[in-house]
């Protein structure tokens, strides 16, 4: 497949013809343990980032609101 123009550039006549056209597969794992101990980490503060990060936004909010409405 040519990037570009997504035209079949290689093949035998079966491929041209309309036969199926396979990606080569790629290591999606990572081979090194200190990469999945990092990806693990990283995954991990950006789910904590996710849940905490809103409510304490609004919490922030709601606090410059009382102040800013005289301290009620």
């Amino acid at each position: 497949m040519d990037p570009e123009t997504g035209a079949v550039v290689g093949g035998d006549q079966t491929t041209a013809a309309g036969g199926a056209i396979y990606a080569n597969p790629t290591e999606l794992v990572s081979s090194r343990a200190i990469d999945t101990r990092t990806f693990g980490w990283l995954a991990a503060v950006e789910l904590l980032a996710l849940v905490l990060l809103p409510g304490l936004y609004v919490a922030t909010l709601r606090r410059r609101r009382s102040v800013k409405a005289g301290g009620r």
